[in-house]
């Protein structure tokens, strides 16, 4: 770009400078929460369903009144 049209351009955006600074940083917090993702289905993953989890955390049984729970799922028990 020549340097005139440069000017131009920054001219022309000067008025809009807190528009671009927001829009700016919300493109990079979108960006940045988008490469989380991977790593978080990760951990999830590693340390919540592994099979080893898996086996001790998620099987039925049954109280002394005969209720049926989820072994480690204390929102089910009612």
């Amino acid at each position: 770009m020549k340097n005139k049209t440069l000017r131009r351009v920054i001219d022309l955006a000067r008025p809009h400078r807190k528009t671009i600074i927001i829009v700016s940083l919300l493109s990079l917090i979108v960006s940045l929460t988008e490469i989380a993702k991977p790593y978080l289905v990760k951990i999830v993953i590693d340390q919540y369903l592994s099979a080893r989890n898996l086996a001790t955390r998620f099987f039925l049984y049954r109280n002394h009144r005969g209720n049926l729970y989820w072994s480690g799922a204390d929102w089910l028990h009612h």
